[in-house]
């Protein structure tokens, strides 16, 4: 066997193993964090909301619905997102609430204040 041939043997089998462990990799099913509480507010009792905290790694749960005088955020959008964290995992929530939830059913945000206070 010539030199040329062994390379391109040797070549051929290094590119088969490359494909096979690319597969492989892409086989493997990336698990989510543990403890995760909720993925939407779906799956929260109706006096709860999901919420995903301000910290880096936050993991969402359910947390109850602000009440009266309490803080909240008046320009608190839903999240729409996936998260990845440093263990290889990964989470997709759907209308998370990120830091609070927002105030009861009876209540608003005050803009100024940022309390919840009762419709008018």
């Amino acid at each position: 066997m010539s030199f040329s041939t062994v390379s391109t043997r040797f070549l051929s089998l290094l590119f088969l193993l490359g494909l096979v462990s690319s597969l492989f990799a892409a086989s493997i099913k990336q698990e989510e964090p543990a403890n995760v509480q909720c993925h939407n507010n779906n799956e929260c009792p109706d006096d709860h909301c999901c919420v995903l905290g301000g910290g880096r790694y936050s993991l969402p749960q359910c947390s109850p619905m602000r009440k009266r005088t309490e803080n909240c955020r008046p320009t608190n959008d839903l999240l729409n997102t996936t998260l990845y964290y440093p263990n290889n995992s990964k989470l997709s929530i759907t209308d998370v609430y990120h830091i609070v939830c927002p105030c009861n059913k009876g209540l608003t945000c005050d803009l100024k204040e940022g309390i919840c206070i009762d419709n008018d």
